[in-house]
């Protein structure tokens, strides 16, 4: 169903290096990256300033900023976290039981320490409470915090053997679909690339996807009128939803979709183009009343 797009985004490194520089005098963020013992001996004062109950939330906030920047800072340090006892407990259950502050940074730091590194991916996909933490921060976390979750949904399901628990997380693609509702723009991108991830190929999340309320609506609302990138992973999700028969009548009488898809064909993007094309076709095979409805389309 075409390429895969890029769903990695960050915050600019000068809010990273912000909040990192408040981390309790501990340690500065410039020490941090300084050396390799430097910074593998600070991530010990980080998770314990993360999980002591004596801390205020805006410290804590600060440490998980201090862990994004490492984690966006080169494979070395993102080995190095992974490595550090309790690190990733630690991100875990402050994505769950922190302030708005802290539960972002949270979920920024765990974003970025699996961008580009399978072991992560799969480390923290094993992490008992896991899926239910990002799930519950796409529900009640503020706009940053679900833009993140969303980044770390889409990065984690890019593992064709994760898309099934996520998937199956109560809630979870709800809450991507509402995402790609209520969102801005990079957490209405992230939410469209992790549901066009856990599409792929995957049959068990075209079923649950047509059970989503508005689900093929709302992809086919960011594919008319989102932003270019954000547009892409939509048509790309729908190329990979039109492909079990009972949803290829669901989409095509959707509201908009097959104009939508026409008029993807003409963007001067190649992936949504060859993706609208894909899905087009998809929603074509094997299905004469969607042949008809598409030769009456304009084009």
């Amino acid at each position: 169903t075409g390429t895969r797009m890029s769903m990695s985004v960050r915050t600019t490194m000068e809010e990273e290096d912000g909040l990192a520089g408040e981390v309790l005098g501990i340690v500065s963020y410039g020490e941090l990256t300084e050396t390799y013992s430097k910074a593998n001996a600070a991530m010990h004062g980080l998770v314990w300033l993360m999980s002591s109950p004596s801390i205020n939330d805006s410290a804590k906030a600060s440490a998980a900023a201090a862990v994004a920047a490492l984690a966006a800072d080169g494979s070395d340090n993102k080995d190095r976290i992974a490595r550090t006892e309790g690190a990733v407990e630690a991100l875990v259950r402050l994505a769950v039981e922190g302030g708005d502050k802290s539960r972002a940074s949270a979920a920024m730091a765990m974003a970025n320490l699996v961008e580009d590194h399978v072991e992560n991916k799969l480390l923290l996909a094993c992490a008992p409470t896991f899926l239910p933490a990002v799930t519950a921060l796409l529900r009640t976390g503020s706009e940053k915090a679900r833009w993140h979750a969303a980044r770390l949904i889409a990065s984690v399901a890019m593992m064709p053997e994760l898309r099934d628990s996520i998937g199956a997380e109560k809630g979870a693609l709800d809450e991507l679909v509402r995402l790609c509702r209520s969102g801005g723009e990079d957490a209405t991108c992230s939410a469209a690339c992790a549901l066009a991830n856990l599409t792929d190929s995957h049959e068990e999340n075209w079923e649950r996807m047509a059970h989503v309320q508005k689900g093929f609506a709302t992809l086919v609302a960011v594919a008319g009128s989102g932003s270019l990138e954000g547009r892409a992973h939509a048509v790309r999700a729908l190329a990979n939803l039109a492909v079990p028969h009972a949803n290829k009548t669901l989409i095509a009488k959707t509201p908009r979709a097959l104009q939508v898809l026409v008029e993807a064909l003409e963007m001067d993007r190649g992936a949504t183009q060859s993706n609208a094309a894909a899905a087009i076709g998809n929603l074509a095979h094997d299905h004469a009343d969607n042949k008809d409805r598409i030769a009456q389309e304009p084009s």
